[in-house]
């Protein structure tokens, strides 16, 4: 079973079963239970409220039947009267949708997601092409994941990939549906995906007229306005359009004063246009802010070796084994590093320490070259 299953599968907890007596002939005749008699399973917090609130003869209802049946195959197909129940339904489908929407509309007014997710779980085992459940489902298992509740991570990653799937195969016939461009944006915000999500938030918000709900939506938005602007920075920085990507990634320099990655691509586009000192500046920033960072130290050990300053250069990727011994490339570029400031004897015990930890033979290969 997977991850999702048997979260699912801990909802049986709330089911009651109770006996319906041989050949009972419910629904207009719909449906006869058999000869050695048939336990269904309810709700038990739905069983303890009719039987207080009903008649001796009216605490069991249909509907009550088709939530129960509902649920388990939602949460354990297997069950051994599984085949029974799927007849039981099969004799109630016209009833079936309208008592799948609305017992998910009244557990959401409850805040029982889970059960309100796992009910369309077992719906769509027996109507595996209604979209509008889907998505309804897609929107649940994203509130699921991103609500209050304590999730273990694999199991919050897999309801949101799972919602995901959902969501994005009920995509082209949803494509006019608010509530789809809105979960998705919840899952592309929850991937730190921020001009994903704000590109579903803003088609989102095109196809609603209601104020509550626009007012939330652009709430959504201008939570990520700054992460929408680093992510386009950062990637044009990654993607060789340094001057872009700086311009972008310093506009936020003065009200994310503690993003230490932000300093880091703003680095790294100084370094890729060989602003050397611009550079050295704001990887000082990430160091001040988040302490040692390894590939800040390699970078400012490269960019001090560029700058012909070696004993900086031998500091920094100093530090770098310190904080990291067992790395056989490092070794290797501080055989490089030692060899360049004459240190041989040094350089030849790098090389040495770099090859019994497996380092790659084409960069021991360069390291001794350089070795007179």
């Amino acid at each position: 079973m997977g991850i999702i299953d048997d979260w699912a599968l801990k909802t049986t907890e709330q089911l009651t079963f109770i006996q319906l007596r041989p050949g009972l002939v419910m629904g207009n005749e719909q449906f006869e239970v058999p000869p050695e008699g048939l336990y269904v399973p309810l709700l038990t917090d739905e069983l303890a409220i009719r039987i207080q609130m009903n008649d001796e003869n009216q605490i069991i209802s249909i509907p009550t039947i088709l939530r129960g049946m509902l649920l388990l195959l939602g949460a354990d197909p297997s069950f051994r009267y599984m085949e029974t129940y799927r007849r039981f339904l099969k004799g109630f489908q016209e009833d079936l949708k309208t008592v799948v929407f609305e017992s998910v509309k009244q557990f959401e007014k409850q805040k029982k997601l889970n059960e309100a997710a796992v009910i369309l779980r077992g719906y769509l085992k027996c109507e595996n092409i209604d979209i509008k459940a889907a998505m309804m489902l897609g929107g649940c298992y994203v509130r699921i994941a991103s609500s209050d509740q304590e999730l273990e991570p694999p199991l919050e990653k897999a309801l949101m990939y799972e919602a995901y799937q959902l969501l994005e195969e009920c995509s082209e016939v949803c494509q006019h549906e608010m509530v789809l461009h809105y979960y998705l944006g919840t899952f592309y915000c929850w991937q730190k995906s921020y001009v994903k999500a704000q590109e579903s938030w803003e088609t989102a918000l095109s196809l609603t007229t209601i104020p509550k709900q626009k007012k939330h939506i652009n709430q959504k938005l201008s939570q990520i306005t700054s992460l929408v602007t680093y992510e386009k920075g950062y990637k044009l920085v990654l993607q060789g359009h340094s001057h872009e990507g700086i311009k972008l990634l310093r506009t936020l320099e003065k009200t994310k004063d503690d993003w230490w990655n932000l300093f880091f691509f703003i680095a790294l586009g100084y370094h890729q246009l060989g602003a050397l000192d611009d550079a050295i500046k704001y990887y000082g920033k990430v160091i001040n802010i988040r302490g040692f960072h390894q590939q800040t130290a390699i970078e400012l050990s490269e960019i001090f070796y560029a700058k012909g300053e070696l004993e900086k250069a031998i500091l920094w990727m100093e530090e770098t084994l310190l904080q990291h011994p067992n790395q056989p490339d490092l070794m290797c570029r501080m055989a490089v590093l030692t060899t360049e400031s004459g240190r041989y004897s040094e350089a030849r015990d790098w090389i040495e320490k770099a090859r019994s930890n497996g380092a790659d033979p084409h960069l021991l290969a360069k390291a001794e070259l350089l070795l007179p």
